[in-house]
């Protein structure tokens, strides 16, 4: 749900500033803008499938702070709609 406001939000911005003829542009910054919350989350999502390392994350959230970092690096509208405007 996340992707699809944020994606609605730039996508609105952008055709006001540039029109059709800039979706190439948009979709390219876009994807760039998305790539590291997502790479991250995936990658979260791996090691905690993994037996050698799901103990390892269960207990790195014990360290104050982490696991509230963590979705902030993972969250999609702190990525993308708080600039919209900036796009």
């Amino acid at each position: 749900m996340g992707i699809a406001i944020a994606s609605a939000i730039r996508a609105a911005a952008h055709w006001q500033r540039c029109g059709p003829d800039g979706a190439h542009g948009f979709q390219h910054a876009l994807r760039r803008r998305l790539h590291r919350p997502i790479a991250l989350a995936r990658l979260l999502r791996t090691l905690a499938e993994q037996p050698p390392t799901h103990a390892l994350l269960l207990n790195g959230g014990r360290i104050p702070g982490l696991v509230g970092a963590a979705a902030r690096w993972t969250r999609i509208d702190s990525v993308s709609t708080r600039s919209a405007s900036r796009q």
